[in-house]
């Protein structure tokens, strides 16, 4: 239990992984019905449990390194405003393409220059 508390994102991410793949899996070859997501379930658990008690590496790296330069902010807050400013127009041109009448395609009523 030890060591999976300790990579406990890296874990999370495998954890959810495998059930993404199991769960495509079963689903292009059975059905995904209650039977196909307890199949999905155990696969998962059951991957997941091997590889971590077999599989899990020796040596474990306590050492924090920082990711984001602290020194240099404008660097770093670009980037992030950039995506948030893309976010809100991508909102907004979605709200502004609603629509009460039925659609073959939700995509049909968004503009193209969404897709740019």
């Amino acid at each position: 239990m030890k060591k999976i508390l300790l990579n406990l994102e890296e874990n999370i991410l495998i954890a959810l992984s495998l059930v993404m793949i199991w769960g495509s899996l079963v689903y292009y070859f059975y059905s995904l019905s209650w039977i196909g997501i307890i199949i999905t379930l155990i696969l998962s658990g059951s991957s997941f449990y091997i590889r971590a008690r077999f599989f899990q590496e020796k040596t474990i790296n306590t050492e924090i390194i920082s990711i984001l330069p602290q020194k240099n902010w404008p660097h770093v807050w670009w980037p992030i405003l950039i995506y948030i400013i893309g976010l809100i127009a991508s909102f907004i041109i979605l709200s502004k393409s609603a629509s009460s009448g039925a659609l073959i395609s939700p995509w049909l009523a968004v503009p193209k220059s969404f897709f740019w």
